[in-house]
């Protein structure tokens, strides 16, 4: 079985050059990391000699409880899916597919402006939804969108509940009063965020890349 500290190396040797990369373990995290977690991870698995590599991307404030696994690919060497350690000119090899297979998507894709759309061209469909669209709208401060979004049917909606557990009543009042919600739920609005965004940020072990940054909705209050 390949060893912790075996990938630690590997992600070092073949990545920890590259300037907008930081890698610290498993993890290279493309900078900078700000409301979005790009990154490349290195992975052991069951095949013995054999370890995993792939890139994911994802927003850190979707109240999520780790690695933002919402958009991802396997990064396979030409032969196949798993790397061996025993592979000749291995740290070469891994950074030639790296840089080929990830680093120019993740690069396009550290936007807020742009997540949707980078979500819709990258993401399996059932992972987007009204949750999604809502979420990302309320960031963004089209309050209306989001509104409209809350109010859609269907398993995959993104109620006012989520909010409510945070603040009471907040979610039925940005449902209910959409762009004319008032600014100090605004701020409520904007501390969940964060709030969310630091637990994520905690738990999926991002610390070292990641900078808190405002969000454009508190460009509306």
């Amino acid at each position: 079985m390949v060893k912790k500290r075996q990938l630690f190396r590997v992600a070092r040797e073949s990545l920890g050059d590259i300037d907008d990369l930081f890698v610290h373990e498993d993890l290279a995290m493309m900078l900078p990391t700000h409301h979005i977690a790009r990154l490349i991870q290195f992975e052991t698995c069951s095949d013995p000699g054999t370890f995993l590599i792939s890139w994911h991307h994802g927003p850190l404030f979707t109240l999520g409880t780790g690695l933002p696994y919402y958009s991802g690919q396997r990064i396979a060497h030409p032969g196949g899916q798993g790397w061996s350690l025993d592979m000749p000119d291995l740290t070469d090899r891994v950074r030639q597919e790296v840089e080929a297979k990830a680093l120019g998507t993740l690069r396009e894709g550290g936007s807020l402006d742009t997540l949707e759309a980078f979500m819709r061209r990258h993401s399996a469909p059932i992972e987007l939804g009204p949750w999604f669209e809502a979420i990302i709208a309320i960031a963004m401060g089209d309050l209306d969108c989001a509104a409209e979004k809350m109010m859609s049917g269907g398993s995959m909606a993104w109620g006012p509940d989520r909010l409510n557990c945070f603040v009471r009543g907040l979610g039925d009042r940005l449902r209910d009063k959409g762009a004319a919600l008032g600014s100090d739920d605004r701020r409520l609005l904007a501390k969940t965020l964060h709030f969310w965004e630091r637990r994520s940020v905690a738990v999926s072990r991002l610390g070292k890349a990641w900078v808190s940054t405002p969000f454009p909705l508190e460009e509306t209050f």
